[in-house]
């Protein structure tokens, strides 16, 4: 459903490719390409191939291997992570064996850079400055890689500490994100069902920590704004969390299976969601009323809204703009200085009074 379509009455429109379970698809993104171009959508599937579509045609307009890393295992040859950077001049796709690459969409999609990191990757997002890439998996804990600076990690969260019988948790995360797209604040999820905060400008530790849920976490959403993120689940709860009061609320009802991706709207206060139970469903994130929702009869791994065609990306140039200039901005000095907490106010003494 494209980003400017009301969802009331949405019907299916267009349908890409042939069914195939080895090529399932992991990722979606979408680009506007402004003017008559319409958009493009890059489609990260199961066997590590990235296929780049038309927008509303669904012609096949390039198609390219991602960087699988070191490991020769097919199973890492997943897609983990993708995102646009830029101005959507840049596509960076991130593999489950660690392999992170960036093609310019103007060179015929062409690997401009590649690095590797640890893997196995499990989750992997792009921060609002498109400058950092926070990720994480199964034995690793969150780390954030600078873009920009050919792959350094500026800064890495800390091991958990051991319990009483001196045995160190296990690090298992399996979502993550930033809140407000700001690199300093990241949200993430693990599958031990716990919701981790970190703040880069306080601690390598998570500065809030609580449990969500019985079972894994499998998404973590947040608002433009930040000041809501959506939680998901592998038992099909869709939960919103205050990041002012560091609570949980209110629940989103329809989804009965596990929830594989979440996507919020650019403009309005709708949530996207889709699931196992083959169901895609959008919400009115005020009124928590599903306004759409589709019984699509496959089991549904990815969900995304597309830019309206024929129109400029006002939504992704005010991000990469004012509120880019603003984040970018604050963001290098917030990364640099990894570990050493705010600088603590002086507490203004009172007036002297005479004892006498």
């Amino acid at each position: 459903m494209a980003a400017g379509q009301e969802p009331d009455g949405s019907n299916v429109v267009n349908k890409y490719g042939d069914m195939d379970r080895s090529r399932g698809v992991e990722k979606l993104v979408a680009m506007s390409m402004g003017g008559s171009d319409g958009c493009r959508i890059a489609v990260g599937r199961k066997n590590g191939t990235v296929d780049v579509l038309e927008g509303m045609g669904g012609a096949v307009v390039t198609s390219f291997e991602c960087n699988q890393g070191k490991t020769t295992v097919s199973q890492h040859a997943r897609v983990r992570g993708m995102a646009f950077l830029e101005d959507h001049q840049k596509l960076v796709v991130c593999s489950r064996g660690g392999g992170i690459a960036v093609h310019s969409t103007k060179d015929s999609w062409e690997s401009v850079s590649k690095f590797d990191v640890s893997g196995p990757v499990d989750c992997a997002q792009v921060d609002g400055t498109k400058a950092y890439l926070a990720y994480g998996g199964e034995g690793r804990e969150l780390s954030i890689l600078d873009l920009a600076r050919e792959g350094t990690k500026p800064w890495r969260a800390k091991q958990a500490e051991p319990n009483k019988v001196g045995v160190r948790p296990r690090a298992w995360l399996s979502a993550v994100d930033f809140v407000g797209g700001d690199p300093r604040m990241v949200l993430v999820g693990t599958a031990d069902h716990e919701i981790r905060l970190y703040d880069t400008r306080a601690h390598k530790g998570p500065v809030m920590a609580m449990r969500f849920g019985e079972s894994r976490v499998t998404n973590v959403a947040s608002q433009p704004d930040g000041s809501v993120v959506w939680l998901a689940n592998a038992i099909g709860t869709l939960q919103k969390l205050d990041m002012r009061k560091h609570q949980l609320d209110s629940c989103l009802r329809g989804p009965c299976a596990s929830i594989r991706s979440l996507c919020h709207h650019r403009e309005r206060m709708l949530l996207a969601s889709a699931g196992l139970d083959r169901f895609c469903r959008v919400h009115d994130t005020v009124t928590r009323k599903t306004v759409f929702k589709s019984y699509l009869k496959n089991q549904l791994t990815a969900v995304c809204f597309l830019p309206e065609e024929g129109n400029e990306p006002r939504v992704e140039e005010e991000s990469d703009g004012a509120r880019t200039k603003a984040l970018h901005g604050r963001s290098r000095s917030s990364l640099d200085s990894v570990g050493r907490p705010p600088a603590k106010k002086k507490k203004e003494r009172g007036p002297h009074r005479d004892r006498s």
